[in-house]
């Protein structure tokens, strides 16, 4: 036998001897705990929780943050025919519903596409409105219009506005921007005739300027334009993350036949709006590209969600829809993608209106259509009338079942051997900031359930172990503790320290 065979015979000898000692020792020392599965993170899950009275799709869509209502404006029916019905979808209630109702608006356009956001001044004030910009009246045209209009909550009252210098759009994105108090409005389309569409055509994209409403002293409305803020995109979404203070654009499209996977943020971090800037954000893994989707900013989780549109051949007999929920977790740096696994799902949603209820910690997403249906003469569509919540809740983690061996086992009287307990769960604490600016149903309700709130348990460097240096975030403050709460805008954060 050589030296090599005899080295590696003995080598193994070795290795059998080891187990052999490790088997008797385990075997002396009582049964092994069972390790515990590592933690699974949250569990997400559809419920359908209302019904819109309306049958439309390509509506505007604007959730009052003051009183949890959102409003949704215009569209097309199952005929393709523009409306200008207004109804609302109150999620107020601490049950998570949303009751339906058609809200008067007497003036209101009968457009297709606009894009909507809600100015939020205060529930009682009467600068309070969800706005409603673009659109267009007549599909087999496409021309876009100029149209701003608003419905002041207070006031009942739905108001067409004579501002100028909004270039004309539709299937634009809007959001409000509430530390600078202006609503920003991205790309859209100029023209695109649905016979067009309907026969395979393309409509491209053509540049058109990114622009913000603002308001003067007497609270006069106008449109100003961004420099170096040209956008060729349609269809996309834009939500605004405060934590990071920027807005988020996502998806879209340049020729209506196949969908975009660019994410794009607009900063916003400099005091004058004026000064913001367009930047491409890079993400770990790619999103889904889609257009006419829908998408909200889930800040309990600090990520964007994204569900429904196309994907390819829009009003095709091939179009391609998925029914998946994507997320795009802020809590990493670079971004990063995921599919959510959701718990069910709403179905097919193309040109559905979606939005973040801050109150239920939900992502909410009604109306939008099924699958395209072709035919001559066309036929009428499914509409999804039915509204529906996204919520996310810890999933449950299992602990040891027995004492750890190196313990060994402690009998009881009857001889049974002890259950170790379940870990214990360190509480956070509230910081006086957050006590003196926040109701204490909110304040409570983040102590009682931490884990629905960003930042919790992490370490103070997220990318480090944690340390006696590097301590986990238990002390809740505000993201920015220098401004009014706000439960969407300047909500609820765990951190390292107080102010």
């Amino acid at each position: 036998m050589t030296n090599g065979r005899r080295s590696l015979l003995a080598i193994a000898i070795a290795a059998v001897f080891v187990l052999a000692i490790a088997f008797a020792a385990t075997s002396a020392s009582g049964p092994a705990a069972q390790a515990a599965p590592m933690q699974q993170g949250k569990v997400c899950t559809w419920q359908n929780i209302g019904q819109s009275r309306n049958n439309l799709f390509h509506v505007a869509s604007a959730y009052d943050t003051d009183k949890n209502v959102m409003y949704l404006y215009g569209g097309v029916n199952a005929q393709l025919a523009p409306q200008s019905t207004v109804e609302k979808a109150d999620l107020s209630s601490t049950d998570l519903k949303a009751t339906h109702s058609r809200v008067l608006a007497s003036g209101a356009l009968s457009l297709v596409g606009s894009a909507g956001a809600y100015r939020a001044k205060g529930a009682d004030s009467e600068d309070s409105a969800a706005y409603f910009i673009g659109g267009l009246a007549d599909p087999e045209n496409g021309n876009a219009r100029t149209d701003t209009q608003r419905y002041v909550v207070k006031k009942k009252a739905w108001e067409r506005l004579t501002t100028t210098g909004l270039k004309a759009r539709v299937f634009a994105a809007a959001a409000y921007d509430p530390v600078h108090d202006v609503i920003w409005v991205t790309g859209g389309i100029a023209k695109c005739p649905l016979p067009d569409v309907l026969q395979g055509k393309t409509c491209n994209a053509k540049t058109l300027p990114t622009q913000y409403l603002s308001w003067d002293a007497s609270g006069n409305a106008q449109w100003n334009t961004l420099t170096g803020g040209d956008m060729a995109v349609y269809g996309h979404t834009m939500v605004y993350d405060a934590a990071n203070k920027r807005m988020l654009l996502y998806g879209g499209t340049k020729n209506i036949s196949r969908g975009e996977n660019k994410l794009v943020a607009l900063d916003l971090s400099d005091a004058d709006p004026a000064k913001a800037k367009l930047t491409s954000v890079n993400t770990v893994t790619p999103g889904p590209s889609v257009y006419f989707h829908g998408a909200s900013m889930d800040t309990a989780n600090n990520q964007m969600v994204v569900y429904g549109g196309v994907t390819s051949n829009f009003m095709q007999s091939n179009e391609s829809a998925g029914t998946k929920s994507y997320a795009l977790d802020l809590a990493v740096n670079p971004p990063a993608w995921k599919d959510m696994r959701a718990v069910g799902n709403p179905g097919v949603r193309v040109a559905g209106a979606m939005a973040y209820a801050p109150n239920h910690s939900a992502t909410i997403v009604t109306l939008g259509r099924d699958t395209f249906l072709v035919g001559d003469p066309l036929p009428e569509q499914r509409v999804q009338r039915t509204t529906w919540a996204l919520t996310c809740a810890e999933a449950p983690t299992e602990v040891p079942t027995q004492v750890p061996p190196t313990a060994g086992p402690t009998n009881t009287p009857g001889g049974q051997p002890t259950v170790a307990p379940p870990p214990t769960r360190i509480p956070g604490n509230s910081c006086d900031i957050a006590n003196s600016k926040v109701p204490a149903q909110a304040i409570n309700d983040a102590l009682a359930n931490p884990g629905n709130y960003y930042g919790y348990d992490l370490p103070c460097n997220p990318n480090l172990p944690e340390s006696p240096q590097n301590p986990l975030r238990r002390m809740l403050s505000l993201v920015n503790a220098a401004a009014p709460y706000h439960p969407m805008y300047n909500g609820l954060i765990w951190k390292c320290g107080c102010p």
